[in-house]
């Protein structure tokens, strides 16, 4: 069959159908172009680029720039094709599908930033696997507004990787671990507990807070992070009770230090219940 065939083929084709439809009441050859302009327009103000769009929907880069800017003497197009609006409207951007250099909003990073944090991750930890960025620049992720889409997506890759352990996990030094989550409380950053994977990204979602009571080991190793810490800076076990206000005894506070010092777990005497003692004498 010749070029010319297939056409007129094609051609009568699409006529049939036409007549069909038009005598079932359902010929619909073009929509209102204003949905889909509004929706073109919204990912834009996210960061997505007409580029970008394009690629992910399949329409025409002609196409789209028509719908939003028109094209002389012709004002932004009023109607569309159905599939056209159809394939705009199902396409709404993921963090994985924006360019590296695209400037998002920077919500999700920064409670990223923040809830690392709160688990004892200090700047310069969260820089070594944030690379292409300094120091100083993660330090300002803690109050970003704006970010790169690299800088989003690698900070979320490694919040994922990270977020169900403590810092000292992954080789953060306890007392830098302590003295960073000391800092995330007085800030009021919120911790992993806080968001779920449908809320930290949302601007208008708020974090879940957890009040409930330590229970007796969480606050023993929370004092223990405490000890070291101030141990690490130099202070004696006497002024180191005298800064935990008294709360635990001296003894606790001087085997904690040894501890840390020599690297060797103390042995604790076996304790025995007064009624067994009673049962042992007898």
């Amino acid at each position: 069959m010749s070029t010319a065939q297939a056409v007129r083929d094609a051609e009568a084709r699409h006529a049939r159908l036409r007549r069909r439809l038009k005598a079932y009441g359902q010929w619909e050859p073009f929509v209102d172009a204003e949905p889909a302009r509004r929706h073109v327009e919204a990912m834009r103000a996210t960061g997505m680029s007409i580029a970008g769009i394009v690629q992910h929907t399949g329409v025409n880069s002609g196409s789209i720039d028509h719908l939003i800017y028109g094209k002389r003497p012709y004002p932004p197009a009023r109607k569309i094709r159905p599939e056209t609006a159809r394939a705009i409207l199902a396409f709404w951007p993921t963090l994985d599908d924006y360019e590296d250099g695209a400037v998002i909003d920077g919500t999700g990073t920064r409670r990223r930033i923040h809830a690392l944090g709160a688990l004892g991750w200090p700047a310069n930890s969260i820089q070594e696997h944030v690379n292409h960025i300094t120091i100083k620049a993660v330090e300002r992720l803690r109050g970003a507004r704006r970010v790169t889409a690299r800088t989003a997506r690698s900070v979320r890759d490694l919040y994922t990787a990270v977020s169900e352990k403590p810092a000292e996990h992954y080789g953060v030094t306890p007392w830098i671990a302590t003295r960073t989550r000391t800092y995330a409380a007085k800030n009021g950053y919120a911790g992993p507990m806080a968001w779920d994977v449908d809320t930290i990204d949302d601007p208008q979602a708020v974090p879940v807070s957890d009040d409930r009571v330590l229970n007796f080991h969480e606050r023993a190793a929370l004092r223990r992070e405490e000890i070291i810490h101030f141990a690490w800076h130099g202070y004696e076990p006497e002024q180191i009770l005298d800064r935990l206000g008294n709360e635990v005894s001296i003894a606790t506070v001087r085997a904690v230090v040894q501890e840390w010092r020599t690297g060797q777990k103390r042995r604790r005497p076996n304790r025995v219940r007064p009624e067994r003692q009673k049962q042992v004498a007898a």
